[in-house]
C-alpha cells in the first residue's frame, strides 16, 4: 500500500537522522548550542521514525518490533520533557507512566502467548525477548510513578532522567539496526565487532554520562543540559 511507503521512507531517513544527531548531542559539550541543536533534531527525528516503526510492525503482526518501536518513542518523548521541564510533575508525566505501564501489560501478554504456542515462541521469539522489554518498561514506569508521587525533582535527577532516556532511545535504535539487521551491510561486516561496536559505544556513553551527572559539581544547581 502507497501508505506503508511513505511510512518506511520515515522510518529508514528517521533513523538515519536520528542515529547521527544522537552520537553528535551525546559528544557535544552539554548546554552548548550543538548539543541543543542535535538534541532537538533527534527527538524529531527519533519521534517520527519509532511512530513509523511500531505502526508498520503493528500492522504486520510484528510484535517483536511492536514493543521496542513504542518503548524508543517512549523514552524519546519523556527524555524530551524533562529537558524542557522545570523538574515538576505535570498530567503529560502521567500519561507518559500509563504509556510505559500499557508496554509492560503487551509485553507480558505477548511472553504468554510465545510460551503457550506449541514451539515454546512467538514468531519465532521465546518469552524471554518480550519480558526484556516489558522488564525495561516496568523500570521506567517505575521511575515515573516515584516522579509523580514526589512531583518534584532535583536539577541533577532532572538532567539524569534526560540523559539516560535519550541515550537508552539511541541504543534500541543502533542496535536494531546494526545487529537486528545485519543483513543490511557488506557480508564481509557480519558476524565481526564492527556491527556490534556501535552498541557498546552508546552503552559505554550512557554509563559515562550517568555517573558524570552524579558525581559533578555542575549539574548539581546549573542547567547542563
Amino acid at each position: 500500500m502507497p501508505e506503508h511507503g511513505i511510512l518506511v521512507l520515515i522510518h529508514v531517513a528517521g533513523g538515519a537522522v536520528g542515529i547521527a544527531t544522537g552520537f553528535a548531542a551525546l559528544l557535544a559539550p552539554k548546554g552548548e548550542w550543538l548539543h541543543r541543536k542535535a538534541g532537538l533534531v533527534f527527538v524529531v527525528a527519533m519521534a517520527a521514525m519509532a511512530s513509523a516503526a511500531t505502526i508498520l510492525a503493528a500492522g504486520y503482526g510484528l510484535w517483536e518490533s511492536v514493543l521496542p518501536g513504542a518503548l524508543t518513542l517512549y523514552l524519546v518523548l519523556t527524555s524530551w520533557a524533562a529537558v524542557r521541564g522545570n523538574g515538576h510533575a505535570t498530567h503529560d508525566d502521567a500519561w507518559f507512566a500509563a504509556f510505559a505501564l500499557g508496554i509492560v501489560v503487551l509485553g507480558i501478554m505477548l511472553a504468554g502467548t510465545a510460551g503457550m504456542s506449541p514451539g515454546g515462541k512467538l514468531r519465532g521469539f521465546p518469552p524471554d525477548l518480550y519480558l526484556v522489554f516489558a522488564g525495561l518498561s516496568g523500570w521506567s514506569a517505575l521511575w515515573d510513578l516515584t516522579f509523580l508521587t514526589y512531583r518534584s525533582l532535583s536539577n541533577r535527577a532532572r538532567i539524569a532522567r534526560h540523559l539516560w532516556r535519550m541515550t537508552a532511545a539511541l541504543l534500541l535504535a543502533v542496535t536494531s539496526l546494526f545487529i537486528g539487521r545485519p543483513q543490511d551491510f557488506p557480508e564481509f561486516f557480519r558476524g565481526t565487532i564492527f556491527l556490534t561496536l556501535p552498541s557498546l559505544i552508546v552503552l559505554c556513553l550512557l554509563l559515562f554520562w550517568v555517573v558524570r551527572v552524579w558525581t559533578s559539581r555542575q549539574f548539581k544547581e546549573g542547567d547542563g543540559a
